[in-house]
């Protein structure tokens, strides 16, 4: 039988000098006999490509709300130098690194301390890839806490993400982004907009 750690297929061998159960342990190819470990070898390649691809997302994701949080509007802007964001209810879509910082500059207000004192809870990340087309999708939940000088720690606003992603040499970034906002709470110390403009809100 062939060592699996060669990953190289075999030549083919008579049937008389081959073992009857050798069939069952090969696949059988354009007239090379290829082992089932070749094949393994091969799946796990591709599953282990897919968990890094769910990991590096995952952690765009997550890096997205970090930067959010620490009122880092350049810093997010930056995940989206190659994509767009848009929200639910209003027509426009924010594309590449200067319209993403000015939509966070001009909705997202900042206190004394240079952030927007919240913290972004991101949960039930769903992901989807193409390891060959090298595009996914992802879908998560979000949940926003709030605390300042004036309203007690609480629980803002809660939607959801829809987030398209693409690879290239240098990894995987974000083409897009669309936000909807499903639960309301009191958003008067975060938004410089009018809360009431947003759909869904009372």
């Amino acid at each position: 039988m062939a060592d699996c750690s060669l990953g190289h297929s075999t030549t083919s061998i008579h049937p008389e000098a081959t073992p009857r159960s050798a069939p069952a342990a090969r696949l059988r190819t354009a007239g090379v006999l290829v082992p089932h470990c070749a094949r393994g070898a091969r799946a796990s390649e591709r599953g282990a490509a897919a968990i890094d691809s769910t990991r590096d997302i995952t952690n765009l994701v997550h890096l997205y709300a970090e930067r959010v949080d620490e009122g880092d509007f350049a810093g997010v802007a930056e995940l989206f130098a190659r994509g767009q964001v848009s929200a639910e209810g209003d027509p426009r879509a924010h594309r590449g690194r200067e319209a993403v910082e000015r939509f966070y500059a001009a909705t997202a207000r900042l206190h004394a301390d240079g952030t927007p004192r919240t913290q972004h809870v991101v949960s039930n990340l769903i992901i989807t890839s193409d390891e060959a087309a090298g595009t996914a999708e992802c879908r998560s939940r979000f949940t926003v806490f709030q605390a300042t000088d004036t309203l007690p720690l609480q629980v803002i606003v809660v939607g959801r993400y829809e987030d398209t992603f693409a690879r290239d040499a240098d990894g995987w970034h974000f083409t897009s982004r669309h936000i909807r906002c499903d639960l309301f709470g009191d958003l008067s110390q975060h938004l410089l907009i009018d809360p009431s403009s947003l759909p869904g809100h009372s």
